[in-house]
């Protein structure tokens, strides 16, 4: 039987092959702007009189500007892709943040599966899944921090001469003076 922390990798595989899906049919899109950067590259005259067609460097910047994001959608889809095989085969940790935080820009599928992907991986025995060492904490002793830190905070109520003295010895007045 699985543990809950592996059934959650699982799931957060096929999750991130379902969004790779998504993507790779949102990536088609940007070809539109090749395609009609394309026709306006090579348009014929207008018959009627409402005058000249554009002129190519118009064309060419639909062109660019498609194959640019043609060209970002494919390379997301692929970073997806390569995350679902990593948590599959429990490799490349960093590889599922990085993805995990580009897709948390694409609402709001992307979002969800960043976050819940955040939220898995950076467990301690889900890092242990991976390889990792666990992470080092920086709290005080008690919770887990470095040796040398100051032990917990005193007990209530406060040791005898708590607080200390106002200015002129005297006790110190509420507000501080």
């Amino acid at each position: 039987m699985r543990s809950p922390s592996e059934e959650h990798l699982r799931l957060l595989a096929i999750f991130h092959w379902v969004l790779a899906g998504f993507s790779l049919l949102f990536c088609a899109f940007p070809l539109l702007y090749v395609g009609v950067g394309v026709w306006f590259i090579h348009s014929p005259p207008v018959a009627s009189g409402r005058g000249p067609p554009p002129p190519p460097a118009f064309g060419w910047i639909f062109v660019v500007i498609g194959l640019i994001f043609f060209a970002l959608a494919a390379a997301y889809t692929a970073a997806l892709v390569l995350s679902a095989r990593a948590l599959a085969a429990r490799r490349r940790w960093l590889l599922v943040i990085v993805t995990a935080a580009l897709s948390c820009a694409l609402f709001p599928f992307g979002t969800a599966l960043g976050v819940f992907t955040f939220i898995v991986l950076l467990r301690p025995d889900v890092q242990a899944l991976f390889g990792r060492p666990p992470p080092q904490s920086a709290y005080p002793p008690w919770a887990g921090a470095p040796p040398g830190w100051p032990g917990p905070p005193p007990a209530w109520p406060p040791p005898q001469g708590w607080p200390p003295p106002g200015p002129g010895g005297g006790p110190r007045s509420r507000r501080g003076w």
